[in-house]
């Protein structure tokens, strides 16, 4: 399409893309404008977070990945972590990353909140992401019925995509309310599932603790 619209007339100074699927890729071989890759957490990571079989797909969906990235005029990482891990799992060398650079991401500008007034009852633990092994959702749920056992005037709230299966075909949260469900701390885990942008402002601004 955007060498369809190159050939009309309709030029563009720079094209983004992402690494996942590698989208950027064939723009990049037919070099008609400037890819600037925006990368986040590597395919080879969620192989080993996810504990999928490396079929010969994979290994080739991965070799397509770090070709992508090198190639690109210009990288944005979202954090040193991010950038880390494509030294780490790709071998890239950061000699060899002289076009990347550190972006870190944001929210979009709106009008300013109002003070938080205290809510009466327990403190909040708030995580927000998808509820999935390579968010780290796991490793939270792990420590909870600790924490939560300990210290009973706190309750956890998990705000993101809880649909995401497992390799038994289970979520994360079907799994811990199964294996939990006698357990009198229980009632104090809430998954909210996805939300609202405005839902997702109130969480942040009522929580006493936010956990990524």
């Amino acid at each position: 399409k955007l060498r369809e619209l190159y050939r009309s007339g309709l030029e563009f100074d720079v094209v983004h893309s992402p690494n996942w699927d590698t989208e950027g890729l064939a723009l990049l071989r037919s070099a008609v404008y400037p890819v600037v890759v925006v990368i986040a957490t590597p395919l080879a990571q969620t192989i080993v977070s996810e504990g999928w079989e490396l079929t010969d797909e994979l290994k080739l969906s991965v070799v397509l990945e770090k070709w992508h990235v090198q190639q690109a005029d210009f990288v944005c990482s979202p954090s040193q972590g991010v950038w880390a891990t494509y030294e780490d799992l790709l071998g890239i060398p950061r000699a060899a990353m002289q076009q990347w650079e550190v972006v870190n991401q944001g929210i979009v500008p709106s009008a300013p909140l109002k003070p938080r007034s205290p809510i009466p009852g327990h403190k909040r633990l708030l995580f927000v992401g998808r509820c999935e092994t390579r968010k780290g959702a796991h490793t939270l749920l792990a420590v909870l019925p600790t924490l939560l056992s300990e210290f009973e005037d706190w309750e956890c709230h998990l705000v993101g995509n809880n649909t995401i299966t497992m390799s038994d075909g289970k979520t994360l949260k079907e799994r811990f309310l199964e294996k939990h469900a006698r357990q009198p701390w229980l009632d104090r885990v809430v998954f909210h599932g996805s939300v609202t942008e405005a839902e997702l402002r109130n969480h942040y601004q009522n929580c006493e603790l936010f956990v990524a």
